[in-house]
Parts: structure tokens; C-alpha cells; sequence
């Protein structure tokens, strides 16, 4: 029977980023949080009140998961949209895109993927802020942050380049206080 663990996330931690040569300041509020390597988490399907219909795992990414875009790979990600009140429940639709390639990094450090089919307007992808970019082998390496429907991209945040300041950050917020 599968059990449940309470984590507490701690503060978001917000990381600033900005430069002489691009006047927008990019704000970013994402956050880790370490949990046991043996944790296994499960994304479940509820039926009614009481009973779940199905488990499926979930994907947890190691810091080591974190990798830097390539030209050469492919690209993909999986976010829930369109939330609905359903009774006792809300639901979301899922939305995910496969065929992405990486096309650039911007002055401003934000990442373009060029979508593999025709962008679906801004609705189709709200929500997805924050559904993580992965590469054809399974890294993460970006999270969405928006796209451009009249270029057919979707933007993203470059996860390699705050690496250690998220593995700071998630050891200082785990380390036990006294």
C-alpha cells in the first residue's frame, strides 16, 4: 500500500537577472526541494471520493539531470492547463509538445525552441509556466516561461546556469536549524 510523506518546501527563492546591455530585469521565482533518492513520486488518477482509478509515476529530476541546450537534440515538454472546477475537484488538461528543437540563447540568458508544429495560441499554454523542457535523453534543462505565437517558439529559463545557486539554496533551506 503506498504511503505518503509530508516535505516542507521552505521560502521560494527568488534569483534576479540583469545585465548593462539589456535593461529588462528577468525575475525568476522557482525553488528545489531534496528528497530521498528512494522517494518515488506517483501522479494518481481519482475516481469519485475514495478510490483511484490508476498510479503512474512521476518524473523527479537530479541536480545532475540539469544539462545545457544543444542544437543537436530534441526537445519536449508536458504542462496541465485549463483548469476546471468539477465538483469536488479540479482538473486540468494536459498539454505537451515533442519535436522541439533549441535555436538560441538571448542577451537577456531567456532560451528559444522552435515548436515542431504550429504554435496553438496563448490559451492552449497557459499554465504551462514552469512545465520543464527536457532533452531527448531525459535532462531537464529548461523551464517554460512563455513563447511567441507569430515565431512559432516557446522561451525558456537556462537551468545550467543557476545550478549551484539552486543546490545552495536547496542545501540551506534542508540544513535542520538549532
Amino acid at each position: 500500500m503506498p504511503s505518503s510523506e509530508l516535505y516542507f518546501f521552505g521560502a521560494p527563492t527568488y534569483f534576479r537577472q540583469f545585465s548593462l546591455a539589456e535593461p529588462d530585469v528577468l525575475d525568476l521565482d522557482f525553488f528545489a526541494v531534496l528528497v530521498p533518492a528512494t522517494t518515488k513520486p506517483l501522479y494518481q488518477h481519482v475516481v469519485g471520493l475514495h478510490a483511484i482509478a490508476k498510479e503512474e509515476k512521476k518524473c523527479r529530476f537530479a541536480i545532475e539531470d540539469v544539462a545545457p541546450p544543444s542544437v543537436d537534440e530534441g526537445y519536449g515538454f508536458f504542462g496541465l492547463v485549463t483548469p476546471c472546477h468539477s465538483g469536488l475537484f479540479l482538473e486540468f488538461q494536459p498539454q505537451f509538445e515533442v519535436g522541439m528543437s533549441f535555436l538560441r540563447e538571448g542577451e537577456s540568458g531567456r532560451l528559444a525552441f522552435g515548436l515542431g508544429s504550429p504554435h496553438k495560441g496563448h490559451d492552449a499554454y497557459r499554465g504551462c509556466s514552469g512545465a520543464p523542457i527536457v532533452d531527448s535523453k531525459g535532462r531537464l534543462v529548461s523551464l517554460v516561461i512563455g513563447g511567441c505565437q507569430a515565431t512559432n517558439e516557446i522561451f525558456g529559463v537556462p537551468l545550467h546556469t543557476y545550478r549551484s545557486s539552486i543546490v545552495a539554496c536547496a542545501m540551506a533551506d534542508s540544513a535542520p536549524s538549532g
